[in-house]
């Protein structure tokens, strides 16, 4: 695809560009050939990677694009947000995302009746149990031995809203939900599918879930990681492997999380936590800072 294929999206071209896909900054397809929107001057640098083919954005910051690049395609927009969306909107319209496969589960899987599957593009592997009350959308593969239950919802759009022609609409999601191998989702979680498919949503291994949760897109969860009743995760959260993360904590999107750390109950995690590292409060700081300040308190 070209740039120039969507001026009927509001683009003006300034240097016609290849991509092959639409994602943020932070979640780029590491295939490369990205298309991304740029709205302020601070993030200009982060355009320095083969990875990205194409940008939307301002005039001026255009201006100074075209001076410093020769091979990034550049459009330009009156709200280069908008434009990036009704790009996707038109990509949705055109077929470009649709993949017509038939639902498959497995003859060893046990999905009650009173589950509701997608008819195309859900995959349940062996002798996984999905329970009543279910409802499993489009683009959702599951691997085998998990344990689904009453309530989950896997699948759903998440919170991106777009203001498209002056109306605010739920941005539709084309990413998936990709869930291992030996994985428990408790009752009434929400797991949601990726944005954009450079950024899918990933449950590792022998991850296990409690109730009340609320995964949002693009998240991705390291194997035998528990996640304890409450918690939320914001959108495009990278969680390590072997991690606790307590009752009713919430993690900002965009955090990364290292291998074996612990996330004590209730905790408000603004920043990246270490490999090992123990965080408590709101805001999250480490450990034996959070007891100090507690003791400070109480004195």
């Amino acid at each position: 695809m070209r740039l120039a294929d969507f001026v009927n999206v509001g683009l003006e071209i300034v240097r016609d560009g290849n991509f092959e896909c639409l994602a943020k900054f932070h979640s780029l397809s590491s295939t490369g050939g990205n298309l991304v929107f740029l709205l302020e001057k601070a993030f200009l640098d982060q355009l320095n990677t083969p990875l990205i083919t194409s940008v939307v954005t301002t005039k001026d910051l255009a201006q100074e694009l075209a001076s410093k690049t020769t091979n990034l395609g550049i459009a330009v927009s009156k709200d280069p947000k908008e434009s990036f969306y009704k790009i996707h909107l038109e990509l949705i319209r055109r077929g470009f995302y649709e993949a017509k496969q038939p639902t498959c589960v497995s003859n060893t899987a046990r999905v009650s009746a009173g589950a509701i599957i997608a008819s195309r593009n859900v995959r349940i592997g062996e002798n996984t149990v999905i329970e009543d009350g279910v409802i499993i959308k489009e683009n959702v593969l599951i691997g085998d031995n998990c344990l689904i239950q009453s309530g989950t919802v896997l699948g759903n759009d998440c919170f991106e809203v777009a203001e498209i022609d002056g109306k605010r609409i739920l941005v539709p999601h084309t990413g998936q939900l990709v869930i291992g191998n030996d994985v428990v989702v408790q009752s009434n979680c929400t797991i949601s599918k990726g944005l954009f498919p450079s950024a899918n949503t990933i449950i590792s291994d022998e991850v296990i879930v409690a109730d009340m949760v609320h995964i949002a897109h693009g998240v991705r969860v390291g194997r035998r990681t528990k996640i304890a009743a409450g918690v939320i995760i914001a959108g495009n959260t990278f969680i390590g492997e072997n991690v606790w993360i307590g009752p009713s904590a919430v993690i900002s999107n965009g955090i990364k999380v290292g291998n074996n750390a612990y996330i004590t109950l209730g905790s408000v995690v603004v920043r990246d936590v270490k490999d090992n590292e123990r965080v408590a409060g709101n805001f999250a700081v480490e450990y034996s800072r959070f007891l100090k300040s507690i003791g400070k308190t109480l004195a």
